[in-house]
């Protein structure tokens, strides 16, 4: 899934830069979801697995990593929530 994204993402982005200012916010909205759900199926199911369990060396570390990342993703997406930024 990872090549299919790293292939389809740069194609996808000029197509829908042309077709924004035709397209309504409703189809707008759908693609950008589509998009986003793929990243992040990528994010959370593929890429820790290659990562986490086929290497011995650094797994605690990588680990740690991964969480911070996330916690600091999450208390963004929180604060931005809670003052209302869009």
């Amino acid at each position: 899934m990872c090549h299919r994204y790293a292939l389809i993402a740069p194609i996808s982005v000029p197509i829908g830069m042309a077709v924004q200012g035709n397209a309504s916010s409703t189809v707008i909205g759908v693609v950008f979801a589509i998009s986003g759900c793929i990243f992040l199926c990528i994010r959370e199911f593929e890429t820790p697995v290659e990562e986490l369990v086929g290497e011995q060396e650094n797994r605690f570390m990588k680990y740690l990593t991964y969480l911070t990342g996330a916690t600091v993703i999450t208390i963004i997406t929180g604060v931005l929530s809670a003052t209302g930024v869009p």
